[in-house]
């Protein structure tokens, strides 16, 4: 697993031990950020939350992109290591919070609201609907925030009234769902 672009490009990471973290693939990770890339501009001076982690490689690879900070997010004590010893690995800023993001709280008022956010629930669960209602409910995201959902091709994404679908893309056993935050 390596960062593919920005000051990191290259530097590889730390893979999981086990099948229980599923990171995304290099080729999907490119093409999700390309498709943001032609949506927001430049990554400087946002603000990037990766729920579901797992080894923190979406976070690590905004703040490679430019990114002003990241909050990487999960509910296991091995994914929450396994992104740290990331971090370290290329001496990024990047913070993380041990959670269940099934039962997201509120943003704390010290965070900012983030501008990016990727979620990646473990497959099967079909938990991407909920996350996006816990992200508008608990105020996580600026008005106009993009929030890319990587689900199992085939599933129904049910989409919450504050987001828009903006375009999905598969490849292959993964549907990435691009969608933009209105507050309401």
């Amino acid at each position: 697993m390596r960062i593919t672009a920005g000051k990191w490009r290259s530097r590889v990471l730390q893979s999981p031990d086990d099948d229980r973290v599923r990171p995304t693939a290099d080729k999907v990770r490119q093409a999700a950020f390309n498709t943001l890339h032609s949506r927001v501009g430049s990554f400087a001076d946002t603000h990037v939350l990766d729920l579901f982690c797992g080894s923190g490689i979406m976070a690590l690879e905004a703040l490679s992109r430019g990114a002003e900070t990241a909050l990487a997010v999960d509910s296991h004590p091995h994914s929450i290591e396994l992104t740290q010893r990331n971090a370290t690995v290329v001496a990024a800023p990047l913070t993380t919070l041990r959670v269940n993001i099934k039962d997201l709280p509120p943003r704390p008022d010290s965070t900012p609201p983030f501008d990016i956010a990727f979620a990646d629930p473990p497959y099967q669960q079909n938990l991407g609907a909920g996350v996006l209602v816990s992200l508008a409910s608990g105020k996580w995201l600026q008005d106009q925030a993009w929030v890319v959902v990587e689900t199992e091709a085939g599933l129904d994404l049910d989409i919450p009234p504050e987001f828009t679908l903006d375009a999905t893309k598969t490849y292959g056993k993964t549907t990435l769902w691009f969608l933009q935050f209105h507050a309401l």
